[in-house]
């Protein structure tokens, strides 16, 4: 029993042997790290090499293409850079630094870097690299209703652009208080607060892993965030009354005066016509 047992293990070992070998054979890393780059600005890479007392003696640095070869992007050997693609990369730190100039989404992937130590030992690290585009300044709108001694505030927030890669945090204070952290990660808050527990500020941190901007607003009370809706009407509603009663006074006014004017004999219309200009002058 015991040996069947052993057997088992074994083959299992070897099945998982041979599945690390097909990775490796076939260019797959079997693990990398994450890192964050910012669109349109300096990258840079760095290599976590083992600590050694053995001094390194040269790094070469590899981009994965999406067809699964690998391209030397720059080659660091005898202190100084010897070899690479273009001078878009730079290479500092000894090797332990891969620095791209100009980022952009086409330098998504992954990448790998190679170092050699003195006496022909070999270590290498890879990194996984997604770019993203820099976050907008947030739009923050608030929205405050009274209800009875309570004030219903809501704010939001949001990018100019529609963004999937965009999440959200809060911060809120009351008068000259400190910033206390909301456990708030969408982009709309809610709250209900006594109507002299205003005077509030709120500040929406918009983020992606590689970016982060922020915009506040400050609430001071009920009245003056949203107006009160019945006295815009009762201002409104007179002077469109005027507005329309004048053009159709304006636009009726002619007709009638006409029609009159075929209904009196001649010499009469003419007094009339005498008459409403006279009228007129008066006025």
């Amino acid at each position: 029993m015991f040996l069947a047992a052993a057997v088992i293990i074994m083959k299992l070992r070897i099945f998982l042997g041979l599945i690390a070998l097909m990775q490796v054979l076939s260019g797959e890393a079997l693990s990398y790290r994450n890192i964050s780059g910012l669109s349109n600005s300096y990258i840079n890479l760095r290599a976590l090499f083992p600590s050694s007392p053995v001094p390194v003696i040269e790094v070469m640095w590899y981009h994965k293409t999406t067809d699964g070869n690998e391209v030397l992007l720059a080659k660091f050997q005898d202190g100084r850079v010897i070899d690479r693609l273009s001078s878009r990369y730079m290479v500092e730190d000894g090797g332990r630094v891969l620095k791209i100039q100009n980022g952009s989404k086409n330098d998504n992937g992954v990448y790998k870097d190679e170092a050699t130590l003195q006496g022909g030992g070999l270590v290498d690290d890879v990194l996984y690299l997604t770019v993203y585009d820099p976050v907008p300044i947030p739009d923050v709108i608030p929205q405050v209703k009274r209800i009875g001694d309570k004030c219903h505030v809501a704010v939001q927030c949001s990018v100019p652009s529609n963004r999937s890669d965009i999440y959200y945090t809060w911060k809120y204070r009351h008068a000259d208080k400190e910033y206390q952290k909301l456990n708030d990660t969408g982009g709309t808050i809610r709250m209900t607060v006594p109507i002299d527990h205003l005077d509030m500020k709120f500040m929406c941190t918009a983020h992606n892993p590689a970016d982060q901007k922020n915009a506040t607003t400050h609430i001071k009370d009920c009245e003056d965030e949203v107006p009160n809706q019945s006295i815009i009407i009762k201002a409104v509603v007179p002077v469109v009354v005027v507005v329309i009663l004048t053009v159709a006074i304006w636009k009726v006014f002619p007709s009638i005066y006409n029609k009159c004017r075929q209904d009196i004999p001649g010499n009469a219309a003419e007094n009339v016509s005498l008459r409403s200009l006279e009228g007129i002058n008066q006025l």
